[in-house]
């Protein structure tokens, strides 16, 4: 647990920061104590996560030895055609919604930016994709920022399920953290009347 009383930290467990190595300098590892003290077996204890560079199989000197000694800046730029097969948009659907809101139904104005013409730069999300046969009408579209928007597709999200709006609200969890989503009470109605479909983000 996290306590901070006058301006201090204390962490319970302890924590040991290392910051022998460039390795992980800034790394927090909690404090390990020795299985006698824990009272556990080696078996029991559940497999430590790996960081995120150990799933490259590659050390941060290596990438930083490979990207920054490569001097690749007389190579010619190469160009290359992509046809990408996409879904036509609601764009009417898409523009009014963003208006309606002008802010993110997660987060409210957090990690929304302005764009050169003073508008909020904002997002809208399908909650059923039009891949997974999702509509393309207001009863599956949130309005969010675009840090919100990467998050849902490509975090861990659980618990999205429009037949649980409460209140015009839902709560849902990205990498275990809750969130909620916030409806104006027209949106939610539509959503309401089109049955609640269970959605996955």
């Amino acid at each position: 647990m996290l306590v901070e009383p006058a301006g201090h930290l204390s962490f319970d467990p302890p924590v040991e920061l290392d910051v022998t190595s460039l390795k992980d300098p800034f790394g927090v590892q909690p404090y390990a104590a020795t299985e006698a003290e824990a009272g556990v077996d080696a078996e029991e204890k559940p497999p430590k996560k790996a960081p995120y560079n150990a799933k490259a199989g590659r050390t941060e000197e290596a990438i930083a030895a490979d990207l920054f000694q490569d001097d690749s800046s007389s190579e010619e730029v190469k160009k290359t055609q992509k046809v990408i097969e996409t879904f036509e948009r609601n764009r009417k659907a898409v523009r009014d919604l963003k208006r309606l809101y002008k802010t993110c139904q997660v987060t409210g104005d957090d990690f929304v930016f302005s764009k050169v013409n003073g508008e909020p730069y904002l997002e809208v999300h399908h909650l059923v994709p039009l891949g997974e046969g999702g509509s393309d009408d207001p009863a599956n579209l949130v309005v969010i920022s675009a840090h919100i928007h990467r998050m849902l597709h490509y975090a861990v999200v659980e618990g999205i399920d429009l037949s649980k709006i409460a209140d015009d609200k839902l709560d849902f969890t990205i990498n275990g953290e809750t969130f909620t989503i916030t409806w104006r009470p027209e949106h939610a109605k539509v959503i309401s009347d089109a049955g609640g479909a269970v959605a996955t983000a």
